[in-house]
């Protein structure tokens, strides 16, 4: 019983760390396209 609960505790870290990692490689991923975004607008405004 304790090695099951001590499992899931890890399978629960790995896929936390899992979804964190998504986020920064989105995160980065979009930075760039936001920042060529702006340069890319007119700048008539």
């Amino acid at each position: 019983m304790q090695k099951d609960i001590e499992i899931l505790s890890q399978q629960e870290k790995i896929t936390q760390q899992r979804i964190t990692q998504w986020l920064y490689i989105g995160i980065a991923g979009l930075l760039p396209i936001i920042l060529f975004g702006m340069d890319f607008t007119p700048k008539t405004i």
